[in-house]
């Protein structure tokens, strides 16, 4: 299933998170501000994989973070 232009299934990958920077700057900020957050949206839209990447991004500047499983 990787090798498919969509997989379905996994969140997408570092990089894929396509036409959502400022929405994953501005999280990514609120966040390192130590603002709480809720982050909701129809199942499919990408919810996931904007989380991992703000939090890869607040690893990359040095927050501690956790996953829960």
């Amino acid at each position: 299933m990787a090798d498919t232009l969509f997989p379905i299934g996994i969140p997408a990958g570092r990089g894929h998170v396509l036409d959502r920077e400022q929405f994953v700057d501005r999280l990514t900020q609120q966040l390192a501000d130590r603002v709480s957050l809720v982050l909701s949206a129809p199942r499919r839209t990408g919810k996931t994989s904007v989380a991992l990447e703000v939090l890869q991004r607040l690893k990359s500047g040095g927050d501690v973070t956790s996953q829960a499983p």
